[in-house]
């Protein structure tokens, strides 16, 4: 694939000087961001005189942005420079090993900026730009191709809805939201377009706001299951994830402009290339103190209150802290009671939600904040995804809803996602990211079609559909396969690549560490059993509820089954991991060492295992619109075994810190020692659970009736229909907790406060009578005596005052009189 696309860029090269220009690469992603944008508030504002049009509008506006994201994946990721018109800059090769990936990075605008000095200038900015590389590149084009397809099927699908045109708005609004953590260049953007997806989802969750409550399946059958109920759930467990993010954030933004820290990194300090600079390239003043194989953001001494805090330990809270963000948005436990929910919105925002936008962004956001991992963060972080995966899984081998079946195991895949990240396999991680984006998209669509056709969500009154619905049997047909990990199919490459680095990192490091491993394990045998459960239950045997199969008389319409089958081209492997060459050598050598354009692809920006090679200057300016190129990297995966030994950074020669457990020189040599046995034991659980399946509810031989009546077996399908008790002890104790001190502050406030501000009111209103009757008896009394006292005294010297001369000697000679006596007087007595 990658040898056509190169060879047809090489014959277009000197007719497409556009496609190799600075301008594509600084304006092709704004374009790609804001056409979703640009159509949510042309569709949202027109929507009565657009009508049914608008599906064409977002369509056609989808295309175009699909279109840009893929010539930009191709500028970036695919073609190898070597049909450049002459004059046209070259910038390395993705194919070139040697060379190492290539990284676009440009800026735009400044959001704010402080002066800390007050001497006029900027001492910490935050602008405002787009990261493209190969992660960004390959996103974009899974973002906006399932939004395209999605669009396309929901033409069929939402036909005749009330809101139809406000559906499609809303659609576009949540893919711009997603696109802008895809191309954030940074962590601040990164939360804004963060919290635009929170609010994207709450438009599509509760989109059918008028649909009634249903029993709640994990609160014990109490009716409180709506949309308005399901969108308020997300919106809030994601504001309790998000506010670790947070703190994340605070805890980096703190460290990144404190004092001691270089006064470069303050031009943009929540810059992912600065934060990557931060932890591995060594300042000159900490090398001096620490020695050279320190990254000066580990190597940070800072003291909080008098404690002293090392910057290694305020690193791990602020990933844990980030961490903790994606563990509501990607529904990690325990913050994954949400997802499952959020199935009240319709069929066609779930499988986005699901595949490739909200879930999926915590996912991404891990995996560009993996280079300032530390070990203890990526300890958490695999012990999280392990839980998950296992947690999940469970749930989804009980459940009754043909649509909540495919949300827990959205919820299972994710925990393989941050448990393959958190072990160290950036690669693995990221792929099975990829891979799962399709097939669960494609799921959700063909649960969409049996619910739309049928008009049921319960499983127990379908069967025999396969007859009906022949193609989106097989689309579901390979779904499934892809998702239990049958070879050949795309998620058994990327889910063992999971498994063999967990084993591994077990292997390095021991302990706790083996929990990550053993659940995704387990995990791989549940995983193939409730999804053939699903398949065979909807599609095979017969028709449990005959009334609802013989009144199926207009299945998808061809545009929503093109969309199903365009969805299932990618469920086979060799579109992610190659093709192998059989005619040389081994099949199984030959596979393991094909050329796959995701490991050529996805650059690992990890301190353990490669430097950036981007050196800041003493100014520490970059210019806004700079490609740079980034050192070879390895990636940890089971057919390449590629976690390799770090060598020189480009940015200054030194040895990177040993902080990370991706970085461990041995997880290569680990890797190659375990990927087989993991690969056997995955693929014997595939088969197992598959024949478990099979031989449960299709052939019968495993009698489930008589096995669920066991007083044991009971118990156990009782305690995961209640979802492990874990949405009950949230509202039992948890919100009811809430509840509880609300009441208590509540009475705390009308009983204590309120009655001691209503004592003092009393006491007042005491002393200000006291003062009232003093004032009104005492000094306005006294107040009218000098006032009648000085009327009386006016009134007699106003007698006095005769006009006669006379009068006048008088009162002088008696006043002189007066003043002669009383000085005798006191001569006389003094």
């Amino acid at each position: 694939m990658i040898q056509i696309l190169q060879s047809i860029l090489a014959a277009e090269a000197g007719r497409s000087d556009w496609f190799y220009s600075e301008s594509f690469l600084k304006f092709g992603p704004l374009a790609v961001l804001f056409i979703p944008l640009a159509l949510f508030v042309f569709i949202f504002f027109l929507k009565k005189k657009l009508g049914k049009s608008s599906d064409a509008v977002a369509i056609g506006g989808m295309f175009i942005a699909f279109l840009i994201a893929s010539l930009l994946f191709v500028r970036v990721v695919v073609q190898d420079f070597s049909g450049i018109p002459e004059g046209v800059a070259s910038h390395g090769s993705m194919l070139t090993r040697d060379m190492g990936p290539s990284l676009y990075h440009a800026t735009y605008l400044e959001w704010m900026s402080f002066d800390t000095d007050s001497d006029g200038t900027s001492d910490i900015a935050f602008p405002m730009g787009v990261m493209l590389d190969g992660v960004s590149a390959i996103m974009a084009v899974v973002v906006t191709l399932l939004g395209l397809v999605v669009c396309i099927y929901s033409t069929w699908y939402m036909h005749g809805d009330d809101y139809y045109a406000e559906y499609f708005a809303k659609m576009c609004f949540f893919l711009f939201a997603m696109l802008g953590i895809v191309y954030s260049d940074n962590l601040l953007f990164t939360f804004v377009s963060w919290e635009l997806v929170g609010l994207g989802s709450y438009f599509l969750i509760g989109f059918w706001f008028q649909k009634p409550a249903q029993p709640h399946p994990g609160l014990q059958g109490k009716v409180c299951l709506n949309p308005a109920f399901a969108q308020t759930k997300a919106f809030i467990t994601n504001r309790v994830g998000d506010f670790g993010f947070m703190v994340g954030l605070s805890i980096l933004l703190f460290l990144m402009t404190s004092s001691t820290a270089p006064a470069e990194y303050g031009s943009s300090p929540l810059s992912y290339l600065t934060l990557y600079s931060a932890v591995e390239n060594v300042h000159p003043e900490v090398a001096a103190a620490h020695g050279a194989g320190y990254g000066w953001l580990s190597s940070l001494e800072i003291s909080i209150l008098g404690f002293h805090i090392s910057g290694f330990t305020l690193l791990t809270l602020a990933g844990i802290g980030v961490f903790m963000g994606a563990i509501g948005k990607s529904a990690q436990f325990p913050l994954h009671t949400w997802l499952p929910d959020a199935m009240q919105g319709p069929t066609t925002g779930s499988s986005i939600i699901h595949a490739a936008t909200m879930v999926a962004a915590g996912v991404y956001l891990v995996a560009r904040m993996h280079p300032i991992m530390t070990d203890g963060a990526l300890l958490f972080i695999a012990l999280i995804g392990g839980i998950t995966c296992l947690l999940a899984a469970t749930m989804a081998t009980v459940q009754d809803d043909f649509k909540a079946i495919l949300a827990y195991s959205t919820v299972s895949q994710l925990g393989y996602m941050m448990l393959g990240l958190g072990a160290g396999g950036y690669f693995a991680g990221l792929s099975h990211l990829f891979t799962h984006a399709f097939f669960k998209c494609m799921l959700f669509l063909c649960a969409g079609a049996v619910i739309h056709t049928v008009h049921t969500q319960d499983i127990w009154k379908l069967g025999g559909l396969r007859r009906k619905m022949p193609l989106v049997w097989i689309a579901s047909l390979a779904g499934c396969l892809a998702i239990a990990g049958v070879p050949l199919f795309s998620a058994f490459y990327s889910k063992d690549e999971i498994l063999a680095v967990a084993f591994a990192y077990f292997k390095l490091n021991g302990g706790i560490t083996i929990l990550p491993w053993l659940f995704g394990t387990i995990t791989a045998v549940l995983t193939p059993y409730y999804m053939f459960r699903w398949l065979i239950l909807a599609f095979h045997g017969k028709p449990r509820d005959k009334h609802l199969f013989e009144h199926i008389h207009h299945g998808p319409s061809k545009a929503a089954v093109y969309s199903l089958l365009f969805l299932a081209l990618f469920t086979p492997a060799f579109i992610w991991e190659g093709v192998p060459n059989l005619p040389v050598g081994s099949w199984w050598n030959n596979f393991a060492n094909s050329s796959d354009w995701m490991h050529e692809t996805l650059p690992a920006y990890d301190a353990g295992l490669a430097h950036t090679g981007r050196s800041l200057g003493a100014d520490g300016a970059e210019d806004h619109a700079e490609r740079v190129a980034i050192a070879s990297v390895a990636l940890v995966s089971v057919s390449k075994a590629a976690d390799s030994k770090p060598e020189a950074s480009a940015g200054g020669e030194h040895e990177s810190a040993t902080y990370f457990g991706a970085a461990d020189a041995n997880l290569e040599h680990e890797v190659h020692e375990v990927h087989l046995f993991v690969g056997l034991l995955s693929l014997l659980l595939a088969f197992a659970g598959i024949g478990l399946a099979y031989h449960t509810w299709k052939t019968g031989r495993i009698d489930a009736e008589s096995l669920a009546k066991k007083p044991a077996i009971a118990k156990t399908r009782a305690f995961l229909l209640n979802l492990w008790y874990i949405d009950i002890f949230y509202h039992k104790f948890v919100i009811a907790g809430e509840l509880a001190a609300n009441k208590a502050m509540g009475w705390f406030d009308d009983t204590i406060i309120d009655k001691f501000v209503d004592f003092w009111a009393g006491l007042t209103r005491f002393f200000s009578a006291i003062v009232g009757v003093f004032d009104n008896w005492v000094v306005d009394n006294l107040v009218d005596l000098w006032g009648y006292l000085s009327s009386k005294l006016g009134s007699a010297f106003r007698e006095i005052q005769d006009g006669q001369i006379q009068t006048y000697l008088t009162f002088g000679v008696f006043i002189l009189s007066a003043i002669a006596g009383a000085i005798i007087l006191l001569t006389e007595y003094m």
